[in-house]
């Protein structure tokens, strides 16, 4: 997202007005979710709806290998059981 913010100040701009007022009820799980994590606390409205939106769920069935010891991984992984 930043790359695009950067690239195209006035679109992001207007997406991110856009994200700022959306609201539905899996919205609001997932700001509070976000906003109750011990390392996310601190952030502010704005920053929580920015990383709620680059959010994707994934559901796991029990047994199922969620991530391997020394697997490289690009993105953060929030296990919510």
């Amino acid at each position: 997202m930043i790359e695009i913010e950067k690239k195209f100040p006035s679109i992001f701009d207007k997406v991110y007005d856009y994200m700022i007022d959306y609201q539905d009820e899996d919205m609001t799980q997932r700001k509070q979710f976000v906003a109750n994590i011990p390392f996310l606390r601190g952030l502010n409205r704005e920053t929580i709806t920015k990383v709620v939106f680059l959010m994707k769920q994934k559901v796991y069935d029990l047994g199922d290998l969620v991530l391997k010891q020394g697997q490289n991984n690009e993105k953060i992984m929030i296990l919510w059981e």
